[in-house]
């Protein structure tokens, strides 16, 4: 998709969003009740319904302390015990964010990578088709 693109509008259309039952990306921005569906959402994205079901094998030539410090904003920072997005890039965190609210939502601990969301960032950047 190309053209104009506004990225306070973006923020807060996000900052608004939900997911209903069917799907589908729901925000209300100035008063405007606006919808992304799933089709549209495929389009936007560039994702097909095809591709490697995650939990069916593992992704070819992941390792999960590479990928994570590999998204770091300083790679030779010192890794704790669990994972944060705290010291992730910008890009990374959004990445972070849309598959822990949207794509593969979880109720609680937003703040920790997990093994799962690792590998999806980790498909993602290789351009590895994932299900």
């Amino acid at each position: 998709m190309k053209g104009t693109f506004y990225p306070k509008l973006v923020k807060v259309f996000y900052t608004c969003a939900r997911v209903d039952l069917e799907g589908n990306l729901l925000s209300i921005v100035n008063g405007v009740d606006m919808v992304i569906d799933v089709i549209v959402w495929k389009e936007v994205v560039g994702l097909d319904m095809g591709g490697v079901r995650k939990y069916d094998e593992t992704v070819d030539g992941y390792n999960m302390m590479q990928t994570y410090s590999g998204m770091l904003l300083d790679p030779t920072r010192r890794l704790r015990n669990w994972l944060g997005v705290g010291g992730l890039t910008t890009e990374d965190r959004m990445i972070v964010y849309l598959i822990t609210y949207i794509l593969k939502p979880r109720s609680s601990n937003h703040a920790q990578v997990t093994d799962d969301d690792l590998q999806i960032v980790y498909g993602l950047k290789s351009e590895i088709q994932m299900n």
